[in-house]
C-alpha cells in the first residue's frame, strides 16, 4: 500500500472516530493527511469506498490478530482460546480502533460487496464450525448463529476491559474467565 493511501486511511480512521462519518468531509481527511485535497480521488473514487475501505482495513487487522499462534483446527478448544484472547488484546490494545469497527459493523455506510467479502474470507473459518458442529463438538445450531453468538461475547468481553482499563495479570485472569464462560456456553 502506498504511504500516501495509508495516509489517508490513517487520517480517515482518526477523523472517524472523533468527528463520525457524516461530519468528516474529504477534504479535512485530505489536510489531516497532510495531502492534496484532491489526492483521496486517485486512490478512492467516493468517500463511500474510502469507508469500505477503512471497514476491511480494521476488519483485517483484527482477523490478523485473532488467528496468531500456534493453535491449529486439531485442538477445537485451544484455537477458539487462541481467538478469543487476542481479538480481546486487540481490541484493548487498539481501542479507538476496534470502537470505530463496531460503529462501521452496526452503520449502513458499509456496502453489501464489502461485506460479502468479508464474510467469504471468512469461509475457512464458517467450515470449521460446521465440520465442529456435525462432530458433536460444538452446540447444534446454525453457523450464522454460533458465530453471532461467538462475535457479541468477544465484542462484549472488550467492551467490558476498556472499560475497566484491565491490564497485564487482571487481563490475562479475564480473559481466562471470559473464555471459560463463552465455551461453556457453545460446547455440548
Amino acid at each position: 500500500m502506498s504511504d500516501k493511501k495509508t495516509q489517508l486511511l490513517e487520517a480517515a480512521i482518526d477523523l472517524f472516530s472523533k468527528e463520525g462519518f457524516w461530519n468528516t468531509s474529504t477534504a479535512r481527511i485530505s489536510k489531516h493527511a497532510k495531502v492534496a485535497t484532491g489526492t483521496l480521488f486517485n486512490y478512492f473514487p467516493s468517500k463511500e469506498a474510502l469507508i469500505d475501505e477503512v471497514y476491511v482495513t480494521l476488519k483485517h487487522e483484527a482477523m490478523d490478530a485473532m488467528f496468531q499462534g500456534p493453535a491449529g483446527p486439531d485442538d477445537l478448544e485451544a484455537l477458539f482460546k487462541q481467538v478469543y484472547v487476542n481479538y480481546v488484546r486487540w481490541g484493548v490494545a487498539n481501542p479507538v480502533r476496534f470502537k470505530l469497527l463496531e460503529q462501521l459493523k452496526l452503520s449502513d455506510l458499509v456496502s453489501q460487496e464489502t461485506q460479502q467479502r468479508i464474510y467469504s474470507e471468512l469461509s475457512d473459518t464458517k467450515e470449521l464450525f460446521r465440520s465442529a458442529i456435525r462432530d458433536g463438538k460444538l452446540v447444534d445450531v446454525t453457523v450464522d448463529y454460533l458465530t453471532a453468538l461467538i462475535t457479541v461475547n468477544i465484542e462484549t468481553s472488550v467492551k467490558y476491559a476498556v472499560d475497566n482499563k484491565l491490564k497485564g495479570k487482571a487481563l490475562d485472569k479475564f480473559c481466562d474467565k471470559g473464555f471459560a464462560l463463552l465455551w461453556k456456553g457453545i460446547t455440548p
